[in-house]
């Protein structure tokens, strides 16, 4: 005889399957349930704006003290200021030094020149003659120090409606901002936390998710400077495991770019302002407009792309509950498609990263981002349950 499982056996296993669900999928169900959807292909519309570049903080303080140069030594005077000497005496006697032992010879002075004669000149009416006053005689007094008092100008204070503080969007403005932190959601169900790091002329970009219990870690390294993001390497890890999955090294003296599986790299020509795939939304968002044009050689960890952009509009996504106006960038080479959604008003960042390979669609859509640990876009927390 066959054993048959009785209904309370059938309850109580998938009572306990779907609590272990809930407890490793929970945070994400709730991301997904707050997540406002965004079709495929949201409108846009056409825009007269243009993607304008961000300065690096660093740089921006080095191009204001350029031509500055430093002082070598500092000097300090304690003390009153030194009283200057009294002017040599003037001789008022109408002889002139002479030489030793020859007796002083008369200064002549030089002829007067003869005064012109006078011109003719109309009488003038006559006013009435007072009688003559006698003035005092008196010492003359020292001429007086004139001391001018300036008066600092009244600080002026600008009134701000209590409407315009309490905005929910804030506009930034400034350096871009050397620390980012945004956690996205990728199709919806999978969330992944990315860092942006930059420390004087280099930078780091790390995204770590995870989806159906596998783990994705990427990493962009390289230099930054007046011309933006130039890579040096970008690597893939799969599972936690020590060893990459995909590696990708940029020689930009050789002018090769080698990428794919360690033991399996290919080489191919390295094109100048190439990037990889997630440092070339960061490059679109510090270079902008300063870009000579928006093609652009793109690497991933198994192929190379030469990838021609466009700004074909704009569009406004909203994210865990806030209108963010962005605008749209897109791509294409062969099967494989980019999209890069840009927000302005906060320093262009990429808000929503769309790729399609022809095989699959990553889309990675912004619920929370922080600027230098201020948080302008927070997710909403887990209600509690009902008790």
């Amino acid at each position: 005889m066959r054993a048959r499982l009785s209904p309370l056996f059938l309850i109580a296993l998938l009572t306990s399957l779907l609590l272990h669900l809930t407890a490793s999928l929970g945070d994400t169900l709730w991301l997904w349930w707050q997540h406002d959807p965004l079709t495929d292909t949201p409108l846009i519309q056409p825009s007269q704006r243009t993607l304008q570049g961000r300065q690096l903080a660093d740089h921006a303080s080095r191009r204001l003290l350029a031509g500055i140069q430093p002082l070598d030594a500092l000097q300090v005077q304690l003390g009153l200021p030194a009283v200057p000497a009294s002017p040599a005496p003037i001789l008022s006697e109408a002889t002139a030094p002479a030489a030793p032992g020859a007796p002083p010879q008369p200064i002549v002075p030089p002829p007067k020149p003869a005064a012109p004669p006078p011109k003719p000149s109309t009488p003038a009416p006559q006013a009435p003659v007072s009688p003559p006053q006698v003035a005092a005689t008196a010492e003359p007094s020292p001429p007086a120090t004139a001391i001018a008092v300036v008066t600092p100008p009244e600080p002026t204070v600008t009134v701000v409606p209590a409407a315009a503080t309490a905005a929910a969007r804030p506009v930034l403005d400034g350096p871009f901002p050397r620390q980012i932190d945004v956690s996205y959601l990728i199709k919806g169900v999978a969330l992944a936390k990315l860092k942006w790091r930059q420390d004087g002329d280099e930078y780091e970009i790390d995204l770590l998710g995870s989806f159906l219990g596998q783990t994705y870690e990427w990493k962009s390294e390289g230099e930054v400077g007046p011309h933006g993001l130039r890579p040096k390497r970008f690597t893939e890890w799969r599972n936690r495991k020590p060893a990459p999955r995909y590696l990708v090294e940029f020689d930009w003296p050789a002018q090769q770019v080698s990428f794919g599986e360690p033991a399996k790299r290919q080489t191919a020509p390295l094109q100048e302002g190439a990037q990889d795939m997630f440092s070339a939304p960061y490059q679109f968002a510090l270079q902008g407009s300063r870009l000579p044009d928006f093609t652009m050689q793109v690497v991933s960890g198994r192929k190379t792309y030469t990838v021609p952009f466009k700004l074909i509009g704009e569009t406004t996504l909203t994210l865990s509950g806030i209108k963010v106006p962005t605008l749209v960038l897109s791509g294409s080479h062969e099967k494989r498609r980019f999209e890069f959604y840009l927000a302005p008003d906060w320093h262009n960042l990429p808000v929503r990263i769309r790729s399609d390979d022809g095989e699959a669609v990553q889309d990675m859509i912004a619920v929370e981002v922080a600027f230098d640990g201020n948080t302008v876009l927070a997710r909403a927390a887990p209600r509690e349950r009902d008790r």
